[in-house]
């Protein structure tokens, strides 16, 4: 692992929903293609059709004619790869790769019928066999605790069953303190990391004895203001630079709000030393969503140099090393899967070589990961309601960006199934979106899926960390259900839709301003109001409505 400063880079065409071709395990492949991808843009003003390379900051390149690519000096080998690769475009196109719901239609219309959609939906068996492989994975050190990222997924059930498999939490709030606080975990359990930290925050993490992670140097004389210096304290680590790996950059730290410098965490552990601490921690995330066992292994291992060279310089003890998050999971089909098996090898190799010899064998390794310990296990459930034929192809469904906002604001792949047709061919190409009041709020874009009828559901992939979690209310939507999947096969409501008066409770203050319609209170009015239209339409010929009917 190195960290550079950024370089310039020509423009990359944009993938979209394309499928991208990942080379992430052909290192060397990757390289001469990347150079390749220079000389095309740099000699070609048309390019077909765009080809993502995998790994982030990568470029989306073309694949140029016969004839110009004759004009390049390229190897044999390159030029044969590029032939492999755009024969494996035109194969992915006409039969996409799968990726199986884990529910079945008869599950979602069981469920359905209960809680109507959308909903956020989780499986419980999937969550602690990832716990499980998680914790086997780095069963070789004896203080090893994943600490779930609260932030991801914040629902109690499902920390508790986190919890129920050996799993700690990853807070970064006040409410997400008390919410761990709730399900049980307590003391070392709980890890705070936060940044720019409120007092409140930083007493009540110190209160629970949660192990405490400063983001900065001037951190320290706040925490000793607003509450005792803890006898173990970790300091977040930020090198500065591009992050990379091998020749992929995976992100840019230099330009990362996070994290101290080394020169600044040798004086801050120095200070905490003479403010009473006694044991010291590490903690950096340095990229985010990273799909290559080989991340983990090269952040260990520049975690456990700084670690030694540290210890030394500020004549501490250091106890803890915290790789954090950044494991990745595959939103696409075609994407590989991360083997934590391998990941967790990757590290103890890392650890004997670099820790061991130092006399640092006592050091025990945590995690933060909640993507990876939870994405693959939720989907958000919704029913197609209206269709639309002009320009393009419309499916219209009643969950919008509301309730899984990734796709509108960062443009995030999340795989659809349409649940019942698994197995029929991907012959139409339609934008699947939402009702919000922006054009943003798209769930796939010229995505090729099965004929979709009005009131087909369709299964979102992959939204079981930072789906219903980042929900907002935009338009006035209201924040939908989650909904567990048990292992026994029967479900469980363990959060409720969002009502009105969910909505409108802040308005219920005294003083409050009185409503012209009433004389009460504009709450209790709206109250009333959302009573009394529920009632009519609960009599009217709408409420037997059915998409397509």
């Amino acid at each position: 692992m190195a960290t550079r400063q950024n370089k310039s880079r020509p423009a990359a065409s944009s993938l979209g929903d394309r499928p991208a071709i990942n080379l992430g395990m052909v290192p060397e492949v990757r390289l001469e293609l990347t150079r390749l991808a220079t000389k095309v843009f740099e000699t070609s003003a048309s390019a077909i059709p765009p080809l993502g390379l995998g790994g982030k900051g990568y470029h989306n390149v073309g694949i140029v004619d016969e004839a110009k690519m004759k004009k390049l000096r390229l190897s044999t080998r390159t030029k044969r790869m590029y032939r492999s690769l755009l024969s494996s475009v035109s194969r992915h196109e006409r039969h996409p790769m799968e990726k199986k719901p884990f529910a079945t239609l008869a599950q979602v219309k069981e469920i359905a019928a209960d809680i109507p959609t959308p909903f956020h939906l989780y499986d419980e068996a999937g969550i602690r066999e990832r716990a499980r492989a998680v914790n086997a994975a780095f069963s070789w050190n004896p203080g090893f605790k994943e600490h779930f990222a609260v932030k991801a997924t914040p629902n109690p059930t499902l920390l508790r069953i986190l919890h129920e498999e050996g799993c700690g939490v990853d807070c970064s709030s006040y409410t997400e303190l008390l919410l761990s606080q709730a399900c049980g975990f307590e003391g070392h359990e709980i890890m705070f990391s936060s940044n720019e930290t409120p007092a409140l925050d930083m007493y009540e993490a110190a209160k629970l004895g949660a192990l405490i992670n400063l983001d900065d140097i001037t951190m320290v004389d706040f925490l000793e203001q607003v509450a005792e210096v803890p006898e173990t304290v970790f300091c977040r680590y930020n090198p500065g630079g591009v992050y990379e790996l091998g020749n992929d950059i995976m992100d840019n730290p230099g330009d990362s709000k996070y994290g101290m410098g080394e020169a600044d965490m040798i004086e801050a552990f120095r200070r905490l030393k003479a403010m009473g601490a006694k044991n010291f921690g590490i903690h950096a995330f340095l990229a985010s969503n990273t799909v290559t066992n080989a991340y983990y292994p090269a952040l260990a291992a520049e975690l456990f140099e700084l670690a030694v060279r540290v210890a030394k310089a500020a004549d501490v003890h250091i106890g803890y090393v915290n790789l954090s998050g950044g494991v990745g999971v595959d939103y696409r089909p075609e994407q590989p899967c991360n083997d934590i098996a391998v990941i967790g090898e990757g590290v103890h190799e890392a650890y004997d070589r670099i820790l061991v010899p130092a006399g640092m064998g006592d050091v025990a390794i945590l995690t933060e990961m909640g993507r990876f310990m939870l994405a693959p296990f939720g989907a958000l459930i919704t029913q197609a309601i209206h269709e639309k034929h002009i320009y393009k192809e419309y499916i219209g469904v009643d969950a919008c960006a509301a309730n899984l906002m990734r796709p509108a604001v960062y443009g995030a792949y999340h795989h659809v199934s349409v649940l019942g047709k698994e197995d029929a061919p991907c012959d139409h190409v339609y934008d699947v979106v939402g009702g919000l009041c922006e054009n943003c709020d798209k769930f796939a874009v010229d995505r090729a899926l099965p004929k979709i009828d009005m009131g087909d559901y369709l299964f979102i992939h992959t939204a079981g960390a930072h789906g219903h979690a980042m929900g907002y209310n935009y338009n006035g939507k209201l924040r939908s259900a989650e909904v567990l999947l048990c292992e026994d096969g029967s479900h469980k409501l363990i959060r409720r839709a969002e009502t009105p008066a969910d909505y409108f409770a802040t308005l219920g203050f005294e003083g409050a301003e009185i409503s012209p319609v009433t004389s009460k209170p504009i709450f209790e009015t709206l109250e009333q109001l959302d009573a009394q239209a529920e009632a009519d339409f609960a009599a009217s010929p709408a409420a037997q409505w059915v998409p397509g009917k």
